[in-house]
């Protein structure tokens, strides 16, 4: 718990809110209280601290981001997009195979220049969601993030793509929560 606890005499049970969890209680019981002498005071000290509740391991659906916060930005080829997932999620030489709450994110951003409309900037990470819990499992697999290959879950360049296509929003993207990870594809 943070801070430092004060001390607070009562002839009834007090509540204290604890910081940053909403449903989290700390109760202080008087069990002997002496008005003439308050030394003598005897609290019980009971913490109801809820957990984390844990994250059944699902590919949400895309948030899109909105177009207005990427004033200006450049045409999105759908093509490249495509391209540029592939190669971000399958070929990416320095991103781990497992992502968990104590990694560094997987973050990389192609520029793709064309003489006719300038510089475009596709933005491609995958990150652990802070306080975000599995149960037993402390990481996630970046390229199979929910079900593996084979199996019913997409893969990561699928979900980047998706991020492109399932936003009608000029080609700026979005973000995908899949378990415990947050795949985000920006076009700018």
């Amino acid at each position: 718990m943070a801070g430092a606890i004060q001390t607070y005499m009562s002839k009834h049970a007090v509540e204290y809110p604890m910081a940053n969890h909403t449903s989290d209680v700390l109760l202080v019981h008087p069990t002997r209280f002496r008005r003439d002498d308050p030394s003598e005071t005897t609290v019980t000290i009971q913490i109801q601290v809820s957990p984390i509740p844990k994250v059944p391991p699902a590919i949400e659906e895309v948030v899109c981001n909105d177009e207005s916060d990427f004033p200006e930005h450049g045409d999105i080829d759908p093509e490249t997009q495509k391209d540029y997932s592939e190669d971000f999620c399958l070929n990416f030489r320095d991103k781990p195979g497992q992502i968990g709450p104590y990694t560094t994110s997987v973050e990389y951003t192609y520029d793709s220049f064309n003489l006719f409309r300038g510089s475009t900037w596709y933005h491609f990470s995958v990150r652990w969601v802070p306080g975000c819990n599995l149960g037993t499992d402390t990481s996630q697999n970046m390229t199979w993030p929910v079900g593996g290959e084979g199996n019913e879950g997409l893969s990561c360049p699928e979900i980047m793509k998706n991020n492109y296509i399932k936003c009608n929003n000029g080609g700026v993207g979005g973000k995908t929560k899949a378990g415990c990870l947050s795949y985000t594809f920006k076009g700018t």
